[in-house]
């Protein structure tokens, strides 16, 4: 696909066209199929720029969907709505008007219903992006306002790849250069509409983690499947704490520690410890020591003397 390409279901008999389209779509991104009440109509022009395909659809009304591709295949695909339109279903449901937004990964399905629409679509492969977005997973699935400066920029520099045509393909060192700037303009994009975490969702995890303090598998990871969002997630939310996952659930349990040594004697020291998720009543002794500057025991000893009569 050195050249632009282009097809139309203009020329080709009603009857026949969902199946000429949906061969169109196959041949573009494997593993989309295509339905639409007849009479339908639809344009593609699709090009290669190195690692990069680029398709510009337009279509009637028409419901979409393209299966997972194995995740050693993965590919990054960008959508900008240019004009109608469009429900999508990936990770959740979104809606993607003009000059909106939105990336998605081949490796999870995805649904689009249209109405009558025109999509600048670009597909790439994941680790370009992911150089400069550590956190891609977080931005599959959602809509990116069309209004935001950055949106703005990269729609037009989209465009303005369609308007110079294919007259660069085939040098690589343009064909580099195109792909180094997308990549860059989508991570811009990206990165300056990051939603700031909401006080609600550093509640919430925080009540998380004080109801699972018991848990000695109690980490990142858990907490962001307990919550059904991504690691790097649960990280940006205790980010804007200052603090990391792993911090934040020592500083909890030793915390707690100190409040029931601090009460009436009860369990050991040892039992305690294993009670607050700790595996190793040595590593919590030594935690502790840093935490208070005095041993679990001289603690509990000190507020002994300090409550006496």
């Amino acid at each position: 696909m050195g050249a632009i390409q282009l097809f139309s279901t203009r020329e080709v008999p009603p009857d026949r066209r969902l199946d000429y389209w949906n061969q169109c779509a196959r041949t573009t991104f494997p593993g989309m199929t295509v339905d639409a009440e007849t009479p339908f109509e639809a344009e593609l022009a699709r090009w290669q720029v190195g690692g990069l395909v680029l398709a510009r659809p337009r279509s009637r009304g028409s419901r979409v969907c393209r299966t997972a591709s194995p995740r050693a295949d993965e590919q990054i695909v960008v959508h900008l709505q240019r004009r109608g339109m469009v429900c999508q279903r990936h990770r959740g449901e979104q809606v993607l008007r003009p000059g909106d937004l939105s990336i998605c990964t081949t490796a999870a399905p995805l649904e689009l219903t249209t109405q009558d629409h025109e999509m600048l679509v670009v597909q790439a492969p994941r680790a370009a992006l992911e150089q400069r977005l550590p956190d891609l997973d977080d931005h599959f699935g959602r809509t990116v306002a069309g209004r935001l400066p950055a949106v703005r920029l990269l729609h037009d520099f989209v465009l303005s790849l369609w308007r110079e045509g294919d007259a660069g393909a085939g040098d690589p060192d343009w064909e580099a250069t195109v792909a180094d700037v997308l990549f860059d303009l989508v991570a811009l994009a990206l990165r300056t509409s990051a939603p700031a975490p909401a006080p609600d969702d550093l509640q919430q995890l925080r009540r998380l983690v004080d109801a699972r303090l018991g848990d000695p598998e109690l980490r990142g990871a858990a907490l962001a499947a307990e919550l059904g969002v991504s690691p790097r997630w649960v990280q940006h939310l205790f980010a804007s704490a200052g603090t990391t996952p792993g911090g934040y659930i020592l500083e909890r349990r030793l915390l707690r520690a100190a409040e029931l040594l601090g009460g009436p004697a009860g369990r050991s020291v040892t039992a305690l410890a294993f009670d607050l998720g700790f595996n190793d009543s040595a590593y919590f002794s030594r935690r502790f020591r840093r935490r208070f500057g005095v041993s679990p025991v001289a603690w509990r000893a000190g507020h002994r003397v300090a409550t006496s009569p």
